[in-house]
């Protein structure tokens, strides 16, 4: 009767963690909800993630540095020895807990350096409060710009007898999925993003497009007739590192990952706008303050020549900010004072000072040099303590 009442408990735990469908069922395979309409995959609080998708033995929709979780349904396990059908498990905690079963995963594609981690999570609840049993998907940053699949087989294998659960040990069952990752995609010659959204810029070919980045950073430039897109996301987290050895300096940080290249007719314009002028408590000259770019060793390198600040440019518009010309994005460094460094950069042959007429007075505007490539996430840091930021 014990058992009789736990193998019901079983099955209605399951049930109670089944949405509206599921994928990969049959013999010697595992269940897998293929989610509620809303999404696919879930999130870290078991919700489900907008925009992921199953299709047909893949879930398409999934970015670059998230973390997701598959809700295990079951599965109906195949005999080791002699590959006949074996136990059928209702319980997907059972299936999750790698005290009772081991998980191989092989890993296939484009996409499977991606791949950071598949593991068994068993007890979490889902957004109804029941507690199933989940698969744990990390999926490594990336700066792509191109779709990339993971293909994925993931095999559950019992570790002992169990006479209970009637399988035996190596007693196995499998699960195929394609994951389809991407950064998202955003079009049109004018878009406003956040500090540390994740996405590829489209720009619109033969046309004048502008990025803001709101209150940090702001990239004009003309595309040219077959314009490419690039990864486009604007870090302002600190790093720590630098921030350490230069205690006496108010730093913000402007990393865009990658350091992607431009595709334009001409240089585009960068504008690192003023961090002080969001504070009308603090008052910063900006012409004592100094920029450098930051390499992946945390190198720093002045490059305040190569600016020019400007209050307002030559339509008479509000600036605020330093303006540089420059084919390619990089990693900067804003302080309210100078830093001792060990280098200096230099404007190479493909790079030079550009003139420009700036209300009415000519002046000479700086371009930048080509950038060494930068991955690491920064961003902004003040003074006593520095703050997390946005990634």
């Amino acid at each position: 009767m014990k058992k009789l009442i736990a193998l019901i408990s079983a099955v209605m735990l399951t049930l109670s963690c089944l949405s509206a469908g599921v994928f990969a069922v049959g013999p010697g395979t595992v269940t897998i909800d293929a989610g509620t309409g809303i999404g696919a995959a879930y999130d870290e609080d078991a919700m489900p993630i907008a925009g992921t998708v199953y299709n047909g033995g893949s879930i398409e929709g999934i970015t670059p540095d998230q973390t997701i979780y598959l809700k295990i349904m079951g599965a109906q396990l195949l005999n080791s020895n002699d590959l006949s059908d074996g136990a059928t498990i209702n319980d997907s905690n059972v299936l999750a807990d790698d005290d009772y079963f081991k998980l191989k995963v092989k890993k296939d594609g484009d996409g499977r350096r991606l791949i950071d981690e598949v593991s068994q999570v068993s007890e979490k609840k889902d957004a109804n409060g029941n507690r199933c049993g989940w698969l744990k998907i990390v999926i490594a940053p990336s700066d792509m710009t191109d779709e990339q699949k993971a293909e994925l087989r993931l095999t559950f294998t019992a570790k002992e007898d169990n006479e209970d659960g009637g399988w035996s040990e190596d007693d196995f069952a499998t699960v195929e999925l394609d994951l389809w990752i991407n950064n998202p995609l955003e079009k049109g010659d004018d878009y406003d993003a956040e500090p540390g959204d994740q996405f590829v810029y489209q720009p619109v070919s033969n046309e004048n497009n502008e990025l803001t980045w709101d209150d940090v950073a702001i990239l004009k430039f003309t595309a040219d007739d077959d314009a490419s897109k690039f990864y486009a996301r604007l870090s302002t987290k600190a790093d720590k590192s630098v921030y350490q050895n230069y205690p006496d300096a108010e730093l913000y940080f402007r990393n865009f990952s990658g350091n992607p290249n431009i595709s334009t007719t001409s240089r585009a314009t960068l504008i690192l706008l003023n961090p002080w002028m969001q504070d009308d408590s603090v008052l910063v000259n900006p012409k004592s303050c100094h920029i450098y770019t930051k390499d992946s060793d945390g190198v720093l390198s002045d490059v305040t020549s190569l600016f020019t600040y400007l209050e307002t440019d030559e339509e008479g518009n509000e600036v605020n900010g330093w303006r540089i010309k420059t084919r390619m994005l990089g990693s900067y460094v804003i302080s309210n004072i100078e830093l001792e460094t060990d280098t200096e950069s230099e404007p190479s042959d493909s790079v030079q000072p550009e003139t420009v007429e700036s209300a009415g007075i000519l002046e000479t505007m700086d371009v930048s040099p080509d950038l060494q490539s930068e991955t690491d996430s920064i961003t902004n840091n003040t003074k006593p303590n520095p703050p997390t930021g946005k990634n």
